[in-house]
């Protein structure tokens, strides 16, 4: 049934997959006409199909406060304004951040997140890596992650590479500045 305002009809037409682009063969019937809003009902199921198969590879945040997410295997995410958020939550996934209080997170196994401004926030999965260049960092502990920071002292660069230590558990938030523990602030558990 036509929307008000518009009309279509269906038609079969000879469509040709030239890989990035499809092209009509013969004859073509114009199928819907009207506003861009009334035609949403008939490519809907596309529009899904789109964000589906893109949400596995990159997305990318470059304004201030902006928040990116990648959830495929292998996704990539990044964030380069100050605040911003990257996720990518697919297996050997990677995150980064890299403007100051930045937050970049790669929970999938195997995957790395990576931070490069001060009072940022870096979390990793199982087997993953947090890679940091910032003075100070907040880690968000996975018992199978590590931690390697950089920073400069007297002109020299320094680094650390720093494993979760015992009793430290998945979701502990462990405030690091050049390379020492600073605070370790316990995850809250959840009970029953």
């Amino acid at each position: 049934m036509p929307l008000v305002g518009s009309s279509w009809k269906r038609i079969q037409p000879t469509v040709v997959d030239l890989d990035d682009k499809v092209k009509i063969v013969g004859r073509a019937d114009v199928i819907f006409s009207g506003n861009w809003w009334l035609a949403w009902p008939l490519v809907l199921a596309g529009a899904i199909a789109w964000a589906e198969q893109a949400s596995s590879g990159a997305a990318s945040a470059t304004g201030e406060r902006g928040a990116a997410s990648a959830t495929g295997e292998s996704g990539a995410a990044s964030a380069t304004g100050g605040r911003g958020a990257a996720s990518a939550t697919g297996e050997r996934g990677a995150a980064s951040a890299t403007g100051g209080r930045g937050a970049a997170s790669a929970t999938g196994g195997r995957g790395i997140a990576a931070v490069t401004g001060d009072d940022s926030t870096v979390e990793a999965g199982p087997g993953g890596i947090c890679a940091v260049t910032a003075d100070e960092v907040t880690w968000i502990v996975h018992p199978e992650d590590v931690l390697i920071q950089r920073w400069q002292e007297r002109k020299k660069w320094r680094h650390k590479l720093l494993t979760p230590r015992r009793g430290w558990k998945a979701g502990d938030r462990v405030l690091i500045k050049k390379g020492r523990v600073v605070r370790v602030t316990k995850a809250e558990r959840r009970t029953g």
